[in-house]
């Protein structure tokens, strides 16, 4: 069984996910990472030469390339959850947890700048994407607020459901 991590970006996920996969002895996927070793470019760069739905399109293949992975942690770019495909594959292969952060610990998180899809951005439109996301999350299996939690204090949350 897989460990699936969603969110906004600068929820955690990443960090999470590390600390998840030491606790569990798992290994952890990154989908973002997997993006950019696929197309040997930062994500940046790939929202930048080649745009949002090219993106969209290679993460959408990634995550259907993780159909045959089994016992690992993944986390999942911000905006993956939004496809009904990736929601119906991801939810096939392992359980879905939001990570919801408020959107002040977003903003302490992250460093909006260097998130393609944020960057740029003020605080009223990084609300707004937010608000629109909510939906897609909730359709994960288990929400976490993770507001003035610590890595450690949300992974051992996690085993808590199992």
């Amino acid at each position: 069984m897989n460990f699936i991590l969603t969110g906004f970006s600068g929820c955690g996920k990443s960090t999470v996910g590390r600390e998840l996969a030491n606790i569990m002895k798992m290994s952890l996927i990154d989908t973002d990472i997997l993006i950019e070793r696929k197309l040997c470019l930062s994500i940046s760069d790939i929202f930048a030469c080649y745009g949002q739905r090219f993106f969209r399109f290679t993460e959408r293949e990634v995550i259907k390339e993780l159909l045959f992975e089994n016992n690992r942690i993944i986390s999942i770019g911000g905006g993956a959850f939004v496809d009904p495909l990736n929601i119906k594959n991801l939810k096939s292969i392992g359980i879905v947890f939001f990570l919801n952060a408020s959107i002040g610990t977003i903003m302490k998180n992250a460093e909006v700048s260097s998130r393609p899809l944020l960057k740029g951005e003020n605080k009223e439109m990084i609300r707004t994407l937010y608000k629109s996301r909510i939906p897609y999350y909730k359709q994960a299996d288990y929400e976490i607020i993770v507001d003035g939690k610590t890595p450690n204090d949300i992974a051992n949350q996690i085993i808590l459901f199992l």
